[in-house]
């Protein structure tokens, strides 16, 4: 390329038969990713330009519940998408996720309403044993031994 020659005009300036970008002759900037430009002259832009395949750029939504939400706009195979920056985890009391107040296995529910949480013998959903199953148990107990004796109702009347 001589002085004053351009390699982005889209003109073969030397004469060699290679325009622009393809012309041994020129060196192309490269690609910034995510500034809507064609910096390398090639006819693609941002995603579009291999260059930019894995690129990551500005936070997004992902679009999932719990910590699955936050995203990166990531460079695709020429396509821009929203990666999620963390996956799903196991939400469950033996992993310790059960009160951390975030939604681990990205259900859509969170520590105390995760069945993954469910505590055995919680019959009201509010992660403990309840007296229900307690007096359950009694029932049971004295069904198999049953007692010596019969329990009979108290009556009371009220006077006024």
């Amino acid at each position: 390329m001589t002085a004053g020659n351009t390699c982005s005009d889209g003109l073969d300036n030397d004469c060699d038969g290679f325009v622009d970008a393809s012309d041994p002759g020129c060196t192309t900037p490269d690609e910034i990713c995510f500034n809507g430009m064609d910096d390398d002259f090639d006819g693609r832009a941002d995603c579009a330009d291999p260059n930019c395949d894995g690129a990551r750029g500005d936070p997004c939504g992902s679009g999932l519940p719990g910590i699955c939400s936050a995203g990166t706009v990531t460079c695709q195979g020429a396509a821009v998408a929203c990666v999620q920056n963390r996956n799903a985890a196991t939400e469950a009391s033996a992993a310790g996720t059960c009160s951390d107040g975030q939604d681990n296995d990205c259900d859509g529910s969170m520590d105390g309403t995760d069945p993954g949480c469910a505590v055995p013998g919680d019959l009201d959903g509010d992660r403990d044993v309840d007296e229900e199953v307690a007096v359950t148990a009694l029932s049971l107990q004295l069904q198999l031994y049953p007692l010596p004796f019969t329990l009979c109702p108290l009556h009371f009347t009220l006077y006024p």
